[in-house]
């Protein structure tokens, strides 16, 4: 026996097909809207400002100035440009801490820092550390200077790795130089080929050979 053909109504034949419709189209947008949202969402505050020019794989913030922070300190300091506001470290030194804190990573940093700075005590460390950020505040204050970033993170962030150029003695110099030619920071963090191009290995040794301690 012949069955009969099961026939939809038209009315919920009509509404499925809308229903089929609006999904894709909401795929669709949706789609685009994400991705949208996820480039976005790369696009942090961090590197929101234009660069001043670019040269070779930095960005060169001209001009720059130093915002007053808590935490600034000899190697670390927060900088303002462009309508943005960094936190910066600086590329291949590390200036002592400048205060004491009673924690036990802390305190071992501490000693490694005097230990590889000439065999200093705990004490003068930190008395070094607070001469470093009391140097690097004033010269970053006295003038404008220029950031050279290639917006490397710092442990994953949010503060970035940079050379400073700046003006000092008279003639433009470049700050994590000065620091290790005034004994005030060891060779001692993350490094890269500077912008005029010399290899980390080169460079390293250059500046270990700035310092007399």
């Amino acid at each position: 026996m012949k069955l009969p053909k099961q026939v939809l109504p038209k009315r919920l034949l009509i509404r499925l097909v809308i229903v089929a419709v609006a999904g894709i189209f909401a795929w669709f947008n949706g789609g685009k809207y994400s991705e949208k949202a996820k480039s976005n969402s790369a696009t942090t505050s961090q590197t929101a400002a234009n660069p001043s020019l670019k040269e070779g794989d930095f960005d060169v913030f001209l001009n720059c100035k130093l915002i007053n922070h808590e935490h600034n300190d000899g190697d670390s300091f927060h900088v303002a440009h462009g309508g943005s506001q960094i936190e910066y470290r600086l590329y291949y030194v590390d200036t002592p801490e400048s205060r004491d804190k009673p924690y036990d990573n802390h305190q071992k940093r501490v000693k490694e820092q005097g230990l590889d700075m000439g065999g200093l005590s705990y004490k003068e460390t930190i008395s070094l550390g607070k001469k470093a950020k009391k140097f690097t505040t004033k010269l970053l204050k006295q003038n404008d200077f220029d950031i050279y970033t290639k917006h490397e993170l710092v442990y994953g962030g949010p503060r970035e790795y940079a050379f400073v150029r700046l003006q000092y003695q008279g003639k433009s110099q470049w700050l994590h130089e000065i620091l290790a030619k005034e004994n005030l920071a060891r060779v001692h963090t993350w490094g890269t080929a500077t912008p005029e191009g010399q290899s980390y290995k080169k460079h390293k040794s250059y500046l270990q050979s700035l310092t007399s301690y």
